[in-house]
């Protein structure tokens, strides 16, 4: 991500994080919403703890960052992911 997305998402995460932390569905609901408002569709956001992934995404568009124990994905989806 360029650095104002970067900068956005993470406080994005951040927030979602502190405001739903027993709810980490809810958390990534809120931060996908908020992307796909501001970045177009397509984002996935996938926040917990313990998993692994292997995804498609367009270039310059994922973020994988932990928050204290919590790992957090942020990506637009490729166009394999989408159906195009």
């Amino acid at each position: 991500m360029n650095e104002e997305m970067r900068t956005e998402c993470v406080d994005m995460i951040s927030t979602a994080t502190e405001r739903y932390a027993s709810n980490y569905e809810q958390a990534a609901r809120m931060v996908k919403e908020q992307m796909d408002k501001k970045y177009n569709e397509n984002w996935i956001v996938i926040i917990g703890k313990g998993f692994s992934f292997e995804v498609t995404h367009e270039v310059k568009h994922v973020l994988w960052m932990y928050n204290c124990d919590i790992g957090v994905l942020c990506y637009k989806a490729g166009a394999r992911q989408v159906g195009t």
